[in-house]
């Protein structure tokens, strides 16, 4: 101990602290060394939270997003093999001027079979990807290990075949909103073109309208699936696809021949104590749930 506390040992220890506080500030961003030797940094009295000085990402020099990618795979469900396109890709919504506003990302798996329904299916939010219905729900691949009771964080993930998958009898689109996942606003897009009710319902519609559009599907039975608050968006799509010289300026004439409701926030008023009409409004809307559970459980 006497040897560590005097002698060499000090003057060793203090010019290896010496070297590590340089090499720690070598490796500092090139971003933080600037905001660092920025003239207004000495100024005394200079504000320490000076928003003026922040620099705010540019959406215009996001990274390009990568070309669509398809490839096939196949599971087996109930001892049925069933083969599959796989397809991650992007549709570009534009504003009034046709101008692009936002790349809206999704994932679709498709069988080539005729005159199969196809489901789009999205997540609430906020910021809630459709990642968890593709591979928490109804999607061809369940992801094992994740969000199971007794899981891990750290557990490796794996994929096993979904036995419980809708792409049995229905073609799948997941969707992904301007703000989830992969999904942002680029060139004349802004905030307010797509986080408000009617603003994401026109915009999703918007991706229903060119997606029906680049691969033919008009003439399929159409499906639309949310969860949580997507499950509001479910209930005011059909409005929004159908158009109309006072709803949103234009009509576009898509119909729809099924809503799926799961983990619906319809009637929720989070705001206000709720009253004896939306308390039984409440109890309505939960009674299919109810029903599905009981019937599962029998």
């Amino acid at each position: 101990m006497q040897n560590i506390l005097s002698g060499r040992a000090p003057r060793r220890f203090a010019t290896l602290f010496a070297l590590l506080c340089l090499s720690a500030i070598s490796c500092l961003p090139a971003a933080a060394q600037a905001d660092h030797d920025h003239p207004a940094a000495a100024k005394p009295g200079a504000e320490k939270n000076d928003k003026s000085q922040e620099k705010v990402p540019d959406k215009d020099k996001l990274p390009p997003l990568p070309p669509d990618a398809h490839t096939q795979q196949s599971i087996t469900v109930d001892g049925k093999k069933l083969t599959y396109t796989v397809t991650v890709g992007t549709l570009i919504a534009r504003d009034a001027d046709g101008k692009p506003a936002g790349d809206v990302v999704y994932t679709a798996y498709t069988v080539d079979q005729p005159n199969r329904p196809v489901t789009f299916a999205f997540n609430g939010g906020p910021g809630a990807s459709s990642v968890f219905l593709n591979f928490g729900a109804i999607g061809p691949k369940h992801l094992d290990n994740v969000g199971n009771e007794g899981a891990s964080a750290s557990d490796p993930p794996t994929l096993t075949d979904n036995q419980g998958t809708w792409l049995d009898f229905s073609d799948l689109v997941f969707i992904d909103p301007i703000g989830t996942g992969f999904s942002h606003a680029i060139g004349s897009g802004k905030p307010e073109d797509f986080y408000g009710v009617d603003e994401d319902a026109n915009s999703v519609a918007q991706f229903i309208e060119l997606w029906l559009s680049k691969y033919g599907r008009w003439n399929s039975p159409k499906i639309l699936m949310g969860e949580s608050y997507g499950s509001e968006r479910a209930a005011i799509l059909p409005r929004a696809l159908m158009g109309g010289p006072t709803y949103l300026g234009m009509m576009r004439g898509i119909t729809v021949n099924g809503i799926v409701l799961l983990g619906t926030a319809l009637g929720t008023h989070p705001d206000t104590p709720p009253n004896a009409d939306e308390i039984l409004a409440d109890q309505a809307l939960a009674l299919p749930g109810f029903a599905a559970a009981a019937w599962y459980h029998n």
